[in-house]
């Protein structure tokens, strides 16, 4: 249960900050940027307040996933397959 709320939450905030830099008009490293410190801050800050060796520093997965994210919405907000300005 505890992974399926973890990759939700990964996502959701990759979403977000990847939003915030489309808004702001960042060009790609911007929007990747917000993604990845987005998504990853969030579970650093958990994982330290539990006195756990946070979750990026174990799997490179977590970051690639949020990098992943950050470069799709950055494509379809360019596509204009996605509204990001309203």
């Amino acid at each position: 249960a505890f992974i399926i709320a973890d990759a939700i939450g990964l996502a959701a905030f990759s979403i977000t900050g990847a939003q915030i830099g489309m808004v702001l008009q960042l060009n790609l490293f911007g929007v990747i940027s917000l993604a990845f410190v987005t998504a990853v801050g969030g579970g650093i800050a958990r994982d330290i307040l539990v006195n756990d060796v946070p979750m990026i520093l174990r799997t490179d997965l977590y970051g690639s996933v949020a990098i992943l994210i950050g470069g799709l919405i950055y494509l379809l907000g360019h596509l204009g397959w996605i509204n990001i300005f309203t």
